[in-house]
């Protein structure tokens, strides 16, 4: 792999992207200091190298972005839908032409949702070991482990792509892929989901309709409060504190403060 911090390297990347079509696509970020999440890295692949794109110290990532949300070009992820939510908010386009192998290879019958490493080693019998999904990715410089396991992100998706694709048309099911992944096209996909967000903090417990109401209110009121401030919403109270605050009648911050696990700020 090589590795790419300058703006004419990763035009130069763009560039050979372009002639080949498909690529594919992956990024490291940490989201658990910020409302948005923090891309560190970001890792593309064509058929004949693999680049690491260095986000800190190349300034302006239009022409990767301009890739993704190109019709005419397939970008291939795997669980690839925290990876786009960047491009809509900062490059004002949506991603066009999306095949993420995960939902891919469930509709070619494997299990789901099946790891990278797990389809890799099911399509193409060749085992890449673990992963960094929780390494430090925006401390430099990075280690050669950390680049060699981020290559390995994106240095097999395209053969595993054309395996599927190959499966799907034999199946007469590529239009069930192709539906699924316009989910990524669309902006709404990306915004704050009460529906979502309240089912999460319920989990197995069942509210009452006032109690609900209150559930609901106080995940609207957080998810503000956190993209205000550029907090994690968990930061600012988490899904424990909302089901305390919605059983119980709280008058006072005195009151609020003495429930268990409330942030103190």
């Amino acid at each position: 792999h090589r590795f790419v911090d300058t703006n004419d390297e990763l035009i130069a990347l763009c560039d050979a992207i372009r002639s080949e079509h498909a690529f594919a696509f992956d990024t490291e970020f940490i989201g658990e200091d910020s409302f948005y999440a923090n891309t560190c890295l970001i890792q593309v692949a064509t058929k004949h190298e693999v680049a690491l794109i260095d986000p800190f110290l190349v300034a302006d990532l239009s022409p990767l972005y301009g890739l993704i949300c190109n019709p005419d070009i397939i970008t291939i992820v795997h669980a690839g839908l925290q990876d786009f939510e960047p491009i809509i908010r900062l490059h004002g386009d949506s991603p066009k032409n999306i095949f993420d192998t995960q939902i891919a290879a469930g509709f070619t019958g494997l299990p789901w949702p099946l790891s990278l490493t797990k389809t890799i080693d099911t399509i193409l019998n060749h085992a890449v070991g673990g992963h960094f999904t929780f390494s430090q990715w925006d401390a430099r410089p990075l280690t050669k482990r950390q680049l060699h396991y981020a290559a390995d992100d994106v240095r097999y998706l395209i053969a595993v792509h054309d395996h599927i694709q190959q499966q799907l048309h034999e199946l007469n099911r590529e239009g069930w892929l192709n539906a699924e992944c316009q989910r990524f096209s669309n902006a709404d996909t990306f915004e704050f989901n009460t529906y979502q967000v309240v089912k999460k903090i319920c989990g197995t417990k069942v509210p009452k309709a006032r109690e609900l109401k209150r559930i609901q209110s106080l995940a609207i009121l957080r998810n503000a409060i956190a993209k205000e401030k550029n907090f994690p919403p968990k930061d600012v109270y988490p899904n424990e504190c909302i089901w305390h605050l919605a059983k119980n009648k709280v008058t006072n911050t005195n009151q609020m403060s003495n429930i268990r696990g409330f942030p103190k700020h």
